[in-house]
Parts: structure tokens; C-alpha cells; sequence
């Protein structure tokens, strides 16, 4: 078995890795990918896709898993058009993948980032201060507003809608 170091800017480039048991033992409690990722425009025309089947066809790889989220299942799709079998595994903290209820790493993040405001809200009210949490999330902002619903923030803004970067800057202060 391969993994593929920085999706598919690996696969065009020939960046393979062998993993065995040993490789891929104790990393399931670690959020992200220990290969790395990476978008890669490159892949988005033909070229780049021809070149990627021919190195999957010269390791005699006969398929291909892709588990990520956003450009993934654009890219899954494209090598299964041109006859490469592959799975595809939704996975990202947006939880914005069309077909999914819950992805792969939402139920990672959030439970990590419950954990954390947890800890802070103890600091928060020891201290008698207010603290302002950011989680991590591309275009939907699922994550900070299921954290919000779990948490019961006082307040909250999410830049899907409006992506200023500003806004709720002025009542972030006023807090």
C-alpha cells in the first residue's frame, strides 16, 4: 500500500510512500493528514490528471482511496471519467460535502474544540473576563456554529456570509 504526500500535488509528481502497519500504527487520534495536503490547480486540467494515472499505472497501483473534502471528490470524479477506479471518502470539518450527513474530521474538531472552550470557560469565569474562540473552518462556518449551539456563546460571527474580515470586530471589543 501507497499514501500519497500532499494529495493529488503528490500524485503528479510521483511523491509515493510505502505504508505498512508500523507506518500508519497510533495516528488515528491525530486531526489532519501525517501526509499532508495541498491544493493543487495542476490537477485541474487534463494534463495533470494523464500524469497522475500514468505514475498510479507504473507503481501497478490498481486504485485509488481519496478521503479529503472541497477539491477531492472534484478530483475523484475526473480520474473515474478517464477509467481510473477510485473511492472517495468524505472528509473535512465543514462538513459542507454535498451527499454527506457528517464527515470524516467534523466530529474530531469539534470535540476537540468543545474540550478546549470548556477549559476556558472555567479560566473565563475564575477570572471574571471574557475570551474570544476561533475554530478553524473554510467557506460554511458548521463548526464554530455547532460549537456555538453546544457552548451557548454570548456571542458569535461566522465569515461564510460576509467575508469581511472586520466584521463583529466592534462588538468582539465591546465585550
Amino acid at each position: 500500500m501507497f499514501g500519497v504526500r500532499h494529495g493529488y500535488a503528490g500524485l503528479i509528481r510521483d511523491d509515493f510512500v510505502p505504508l505498512g502497519p508500523r507506518d500508519v500504527g497510533g495516528i488515528i487520534q491525530h486531526g489532519g493528514t501525517m501526509l499532508g495536503s495541498t491544493r493543487c490547480p495542476e490537477f485541474k486540467v487534463d494534463e495533470g490528471q494523464h500524469a497522475a494515472i500514468r505514475f498510479l499505472r507504473q507503481r501497478a497501483i490498481e486504485a485509488l482511496v481519496v478521503i479529503g473534502g472541497d477539491g477531492s471528490p472534484a478530483g475523484s470524479f475526473a480520474l473515474s471519467q478517464k477509467g481510473f477506479p477510485v473511492v472517495g471518502i468524505a472528509s473535512t470539518i465543514d462538513n459542507d460535502l454535498c451527499g454527506s450527513e457528517i464527515t470524516i474530521g467534523v466530529d474530531t474538531a469539534l470535540n476537540v474544540a468543545l474540550e478546549a472552550i470548556d477549559r476556558i470557560k472555567v479560566t473565563a469565569s475564575s477570572h471574571e473576563r471574557a475570551f474570544l474562540v476561533e475554530v478553524m473552518g473554510r467557506d460554511c462556518g458548521y463548526l464554530a456554529l455547532v460549537a456555538d449551539r453546544w457552548w451557548s456563546g454570548e456571542y458569535r460571527t461566522a465569515r461564510s456570509r460576509d467575508r469581511s474580515r472586520n466584521r463583529g470586530a466592534g462588538s468582539a471589543r465591546r465585550l
